[in-house]
């Protein structure tokens, strides 16, 4: 057991206040994005009619009936924390009772949610500091990676100010990294079964990461199966299945509500056509579009840098303009998509068919690009932190003096390949690589910092 010390207290306090410095500072940067620009509404809709009726729906998005049928198009976490916040917060209440009527202009007021989601974005960094410390065995390491997250990325202010699953997700995504460092450090099969389960509410708020839930079945599948592997990598095997077999044991109940109420067992209710048709549009670019998305892509400066390097027709349908990629894929392809598949039902497979395989390397070429474009989290914090993240994991010294890097960062790296595949991936997408930069980084900062007392010490000896 963790005993409580006087220093372990302390140094809790001075991690605190880190933390909220650091979110105090990015939120007071911030412009507060409306509601109704975001996927807050459909949330918001869900949340009130799960809190006053207590039947979980598909929000004003859904049904127009009255009391709305019961629905699986989100997934069901994060409108169950904000139907408990509007149960006692009357002013979230009216605000999400506008948003399911459909009565609007409707308030931004979130009252409550939002010290709520900055008390998670505070959690969220503290379990980063742990990971980091754990992950690299260097409490200043820790220390410092926690200031990098904290001060240099934006993302988890901005999720605080919105009613978006961005923190909800994090936060538990940042536990299951935590409990699958110890779990394989320790080869304790009881924490690898509650990483699994902490991976499985993780998949709860946003699905997508189920996926890795069903990479890691794969793997372990193929360690048991495979001769060759099964010596060497038995062991793995067994916390990967202990893995798995808690994430079930997160995900089956709602698995289970769904094959009752809509006869399948997928957690939502399928948007992956809608998702692959917007990914594939980018399929489309020209040889041009593509090189120049290379620079259009990088954070900040990067519209600029295209705009001095390229023609405009290079660079103009990469954006977000009514003639961009994404528009065509949104409103063009999600349609006609669907009436060629013969409906939803079919459209993943008609795409895969049709867009996909005809096309496979120029996909597997775009999904890279896409994946660059995502990648960039926290603006600048990346642009220094992603290369001295590669950095750390490409050279041995530094690799030694972060252990755990490679295992905490390949389910974030996993995903942001995944949903560079399956959909357009914005950045907010990947805001779970923040944990994988922030303690490269702090490692190279660390070995620097090493070289140079090295160095002093030597001159003073002259």
């Amino acid at each position: 057991m963790l005993s409580v010390t006087p220093t372990r207290l302390r140094q809790l306090l001075v991690a605190v206040l880190i933390t909220a410095g650091g979110l105090a500072f990015q939120g007071h940067l911030m412009k507060r994005i409306p509601v109704s620009e975001t996927d807050g509404p459909r949330y918001l809709s869900i949340a009130s009619d799960l809190a006053t009726t207590g039947n979980y729906t598909d929000g004003s998005s859904g049904s127009s009936q009255t009391p709305r049928p019961s629905g699986m198009y989100m997934p069901p976490l994060y409108p169950a924390l904000l139907a408990a916040v509007v149960r006692i917060d009357p002013r979230l209440a009216s605000t999400a009772e506008c948003y399911s009527h459909g009565s609007g202009p409707c308030p931004n007021d979130l009252g409550i949610l939002v010290p709520l989601q900055f008390v998670i974005a505070a959690i969220n960094l503290l379990l980063l500091w742990r990971l980091a410390a754990v992950a690299t065995e260097s409490e200043a390491i820790a220390w410092v990676s926690l200031v990098l997250a904290a001060f240099g990325t934006y993302e988890l202010a901005a999720a605080a100010l919105s009613a978006m699953t961005e923190n909800l997700s994090l936060c538990l995504f940042t536990a299951f990294q935590l409990a699958l460092v110890v779990a394989v450090r320790r080869n304790a099969l009881d924490v690898a079964v509650i990483a699994g389960i902490l991976l499985g509410l993780t998949a709860l708020a946003r699905p997508a990461f189920l996926y890795v839930g069903y990479m890691i079945a794969l793997l372990s599948l193929f360690c048991v199966l495979i001769p060759a592997c099964r010596a060497r990598f038995y062991g793995w095997s067994k916390l990967g299945g202990a893995i798995v077999l808690g994430a079930s044991l997160a995900v089956l109940p709602w698995m289970l509500r769904n094959l009752m109420d809509f006869g399948t067992l997928d957690l939502t209710r399928s948007y992956a056509g809608n998702n692959l048709a917007q990914r594939v549009a980018y399929d489309a670019m020209t040889w041009h579009e593509y090189f120049a998305g290379w620079f259009f892509y990088l954070p900040d400066f990067g519209k600029s840098l295209a705009r001095a390097l390229f023609p405009l027709a290079w660079y103009t349908r990469l954006g977000w303009d009514p003639n961009s990629l994404y528009e065509y894929g949104l409103h063009t392809l999600t349609v006609t998509t669907v009436q060629a598949a013969g409906g939803v039902n079919h459209q993943v497979l008609y795409i895969v068919r049709a867009y996909v395989i005809p096309d496979l390397p120029k996909f597997s070429l775009v999904t890279l690009l896409l994946a660059w474009r995502g990648l960039w989290i926290g603006k600048y914090f990346s642009v220094v932190a992603f290369p001295l993240f590669v950095a750390c994991l490409a050279v041995p010294t530094l690799r030694r003096r972060a252990p755990s890097l490679l295992l905490l960062s390949l389910p974030p790296l996993f995903m942001l390949f995944f949903q560079s595949m399956v959909s357009i991936d914005t950045i907010r997408y990947n805001i779970d690589l923040t944990a994988s930069f922030a303690i490269g980084a702090a490692v190279c900062f660390s070995a620097l910092g090493a070289r140079i007392k090295a160095a002093y010490d030597t001159m003073m000896r002259r």
